[in-house]
């Protein structure tokens, strides 16, 4: 690992600097006819021909520092539009027989495409491809992830420029025939025809030299062209003259490179030569480079080294994970972020299965079976609006995948799952269905994978990207021949922005949905309840949800679960992570980036498995039409401990009558009440609401009858006295708090029963709850 690390440092040290000249044999880049060699880069990213002063080195390059729309940029929501492949017509050549002409500019490695038949039709216009050259690391930022490389198209027409940039990300393997496919989910073989390229780089050792590559086949880069959707967005050349107006696309899918070719030092070193020598004999420019380069530089060389450290661990990982495959061979070789090579004969048996199914051909009857006790307790009619359901669940992570599985489980026949995530070895303690072989796949991938097995007639609509505002419309779209809506939308992001974004969506388009609050440091699953979006006081993801929502107008009428669970001494929290838990091993699955000091939200698995169930309950619930009267959940804890108060009040009051009024005698007074039990009595027996007329508001317990006897217990004598109240939970009665005035009046210290002052139906539902009561009071 030391001689690996010594190379990818001397490898991000010689390309760091070396970003490529996007405007290269366009309308920016006239060349002489003839020339032998090619013109060789005068900017650098170091010192005095470093990016900060780029508008120095000419006139033209006055937008690099005053520039509002510059490239490269880190793709985030709201950053870009993402785009159908439809919406671009890219034609490449099939083969390049001939090969092409493959240059050294000092800055980058370029191949030269013009006059090749290379085109691209976009929004109506017509390009041409000219050039693509490589970057190391990539100089867009997927979501604050780099990638290893990347490649750009550069396309033109007349003086308006397209450029599609292409991640390539790294693998073991080398293809094994020229025209593999392997961007996609279920292949992870390196690009032959990148590999093909990178072979002849021992032609151009100098910058300023060119050679011819040898054929190579562009079927795979145009297949995956074909059927990645596009991030686009409007930007700039990442090198001077920083021209604005280029119009970028960067594919969701990847290219791959075999990391044995990447660790060829040849192809960056010999690029970079020219350019390290002038450097390393001007003083002035060392020490400007070390100053402005530093960051990039350790940065370029961290991230390398830790996506292939961390490649490498998860890789050793997979690989000892037992085989079921008969011939005992490896179940399958999967990478950190490719997915599976293939499925397994489980997964396919499960797929056949599921193909049937959803096409009709699965005996109803094994449905209704399976299905038998969901459809005793919600009627064959509320099954009925289950099935025929469509339900979209927003982040699949471990509230989202609980929800998933328990929905699926339930009847739904129509899930569509959005998540942009993969499954990591740190999700493993909290996801529903995830197992060590999932480890790198999408999450929705997962979920549809192992739910097949459970309900192959479930249909499941896969979205691998992030939720925002705009794609709203497209991600909780109707789905479907019918063009069915949303029945119901699950709100299970862990992210403010997306989270406010959705609800705000579906509030304004009247779209039924619930959502999921804080899992993270809680422990206690009975302080998990469903209430309003205006309740949820103690959550704090609720609460910056609650206040960013009320500042867009919506301050209730969005169902919430939540935990009423507050911090305290010797509970999880929010902190960074102890340098000891270094010592410990690797940590890098704990964060963003691998090996880095990270601070971490503590989960315990468990609990996003409540919140998940909790969550997909309410939701087959309300689309049943199965009654659910959730309590009034806001300030429960000081509803509690306003009860006690007015149940030791009351005890106070009523000893001090049976005594004539003596106000020493009730000083000292205890009462064997507790505020579980008000919560008992509150919550489980009298729903939150009056005895008495329903309502729901300055509560009180008090007793039900006039006792018959003193109410005080004593035991001892003067300083070591104890006197308690002889209450029961038998005695009370929930009433708001004017009822409670009058039942003093005329009961307490009048002379009439209940029976004198209220009607038959209220007295029978006291006496029933105190019956109620009766039976729980022994496990007190």
């Amino acid at each position: 690992m030391a001689s690996l690390t010594t190379t990818l440092l001397f490898l991000a040290a010689a390309v760091t600097p070396a970003l490529g000249f996007c405007g290269g044999r366009t309308h920016l880049d006239v060349r002489e006819e003839g020339a032998e060699t090619v013109p060789v880069a005068t900017f650098g990213y170091m010192g005095s021909g470093g990016p900060v002063l780029w508008h120095h080195l000419s006139p033209a390059n006055a937008i690099c520092a005053t520039g509002s729309n510059q490239s490269p940029i880190n793709m985030v929501q709201g950053s870009f539009t993402l785009v159908p492949a439809s919406d671009l017509n890219v034609t490449l050549p099939a083969t390049v027989a001939e090969g092409a002409e493959f240059e050294n500019l000092g800055s980058t490695i370029e191949v030269v495409m013009e006059g090749l038949g290379g085109t691209l039709e976009l929004e109506g216009e017509s390009y041409e491809l000219l050039q693509f050259h490589f970057h190391h690391p990539s100089e867009h930022v997927n979501n604050g992830v780099s990638m290893p490389m990347e490649m750009h198209m550069v396309f033109s027409r007349e003086t308006q420029l397209a450029v599609i940039g292409v991640y390539i990300d790294l693998v073991d393997s080398v293809p094994s025939s020229p025209l593999r496919r392997q961007v996609q989910n279920g292949t992870s073989t390196a690009s032959t025809m990148l590999e093909t390229i990178f072979s002849s780089i021992e032609g151009i050792a100098e910058p300023g030299s060119t050679t011819k590559t040898a054929a190579f086949s562009m079927t795979e880069l145009s297949d995956l062209l074909a059927t990645s959707e596009f991030q686009r967005y409007s930007g700039s050349l990442t090198t001077p003259p920083c021209s604005e107006g280029v119009a970028w696309s960067v594919p969701t899918q990847k290219l791959l490179l075999s990391r044995e070719t990447f660790l060829k030092r040849e192809i960056f070193d010999h690029k970079m030569a020219s350019f390290l020598e002038r450097a390393s004999t001007n003083s002035r420019v060392q020490l400007a480079a070390t100053a402005i380069v530093s960051g990039a530089f350790v940065a370029g060389a961290i991230l390398g080294y830790q996506k292939l450290q961390e490649e490498e661990r998860v890789n050793k990982l997979k690989s000892s994970i037992p085989s079921l495959i008969d011939d005992n061979k490896a179940l399958r070789k999967l990478d950190s972020f490719g997915g599976a090579s293939k499925a397994d004969k489980e997964d396919l048996r499960n797929e056949m299965l599921a193909r049937r199914a959803q096409a009709g051909d699965y005996d109803d009857e094994l449905i209704l079976e399976q299905l038998a006790r969901n459809r005793v307790f919600l009627t064959p009619d509320g099954l009925d609006k289950l099935r025929s359901a469509f339900v979209v669940v927003v982040g699949c992570g471990g509230v989202g995948s609980h929800c998933t599985a328990a929905l699926a489980r339930s009847g739904v026949s129509r899930i569509r799952l959005v998540d942009f995530d993969q499954v990591t070895l740190s999700s493993l303690n909290r996801h529903a269905v995830a197992t060590l072989a999932d480890v790198g796949i999408p999450k929705v991938q997962c979920l549809q994978r192992r739910l097949l097995a459970v309900a192959p007639w479930v249909r499941f609509d896969l979205r691998q990207e992030k939720f925002w505002d705009q794609a709203a419309d497209r991600l909780l779209a109707p789905w479907g021949d019918d063009k069915r809506k949303p029945d119901f939308v699950v709100d299970a992001i862990d992210n403010i922005d997306t989270k406010v974004a959705l609800l705000k969506y579906c509030h304004d388009h009247g779209l039924p949905v619930i959502s999921a609050m804080g899992a993270g440091c809680k422990s206690d699953p009975t302080r998990i309840i469903v209430g309003d979006i205006g309740t949820s006081t103690e959550d704090g993801l609720s609460r910056s949800t609650r206040r960013r929502l009320k500042l867009l107008g919506v301050t209730k009428g969005i169902p919430t679960v939540y935990s009423t669970e507050k911090t305290g001494e010797g509970k999880a929290e929010l902190l960074p992570l102890p340098e000891d838990e270094f010592q410990k091993g690797q940590v890098g699955d704990l964060g963003v980036l691998p090996d880095f000091r990270v601070r971490i939200l503590p989960v315990l698995g468990t609990m996003p498995a409540v919140f998940g169930y909790t969550v997909a309950n309410h939701v087959i619930l309300s689309i049943t039409g199965y009654p659910h009267d959730y309590l009034p959940a806001k300030g429960r804890e000081k509803m509690y401990e306003g009860l006690l108060a007015s149940v030791q009040g009351g005890e106070e009051k009523a000893l001090r009558h049976q005594t004539g009024g003596d106000p020493s005698i009730s000083v000292g007074l205890k009462t064997p009440i507790t505020t579980g039990d008000i919560a008992f009595l509150t919550e489980e027996i009298y729903k939150g609401r009056s005895a008495i007329t329903g309502l729901t508001t300055r509560l009180i317990l008090t007793r039900w009858r006039k006792p018959t006897s003193s109410i005080m217990i004593r035991i001892g004598e003067g300083d070591s006295e104890q006197k308690s109240s002889n209450l029961k939970l038998t005695d009370l009665v929930l009433m708001t708090k004017e009822e409670g005035t009058r039942h003093d009046k005329l009961v307490l210290r009048g002379d009439q029963q209940p029976e004198d002052v209220y009607d038959a139906a209220v007295v029978a539902k006291v006496e029933a709850a105190i019956k109620e009561i009766a039976l729980y009071e022994k496990y007190r």
